[in-house]
């Protein structure tokens, strides 16, 4: 096997491996349920190695190499998407896990409830000014 042979084999493990690991691999197709979009997300982990061999002597004849590689992918969750909120959801979530996670939504939602009960007060208190 010469340098070029073991280069080539190298480019040609490369370029396979770019095609199979791409952005769909890692976050995958969406699946849409009603107004809600779940993406799944994986972790891929790759490993290769290869080596090439010289003929140590004319007499000799050819010294061996080779190659091999391997790849993992691990879910790793979901990525939840619907209406302008986006959460995580992993498989080694708990339900405190989800509660944490939620209570920045929850102040929101909170807030606005507030806002909207002064507003109808406000609006409440001028109607009844203006029939006095």
């Amino acid at each position: 096997m010469t340098d070029l042979a073991a280069a080539e084999i190298l480019d040609v493990l490369m370029k396979n491996l770019r095609e199979f690991v791409s952005t769909k691999t890692i976050v995958g197709e969406p699946v849409h349920v009603g107004k809600t979009a779940i993406l799944p997300v994986m972790k891929v982990t790759l490993g290769f190695g290869a080596g090439g061999g010289t003929p140590p002597s004319s007499e000799r004849g050819f010294h061996g190499g080779g190659g091999g590689g391997g790849v993992a992918i691990t879910p790793v969750g979901f990525l939840v998407v619907e209406e302008g909120w986006a959460m995580m959801v992993t498989p080694k979530s708990s339900k405190w896990d989800w509660v944490v996670e939620s209570i920045p939504d929850l102040v929101e939602k909170l807030v606005k409830l507030r806002h909207d009960a002064r507003s109808e007060k406000d609006s409440t208190k001028e109607s009844s000014q203006e029939q006095a």
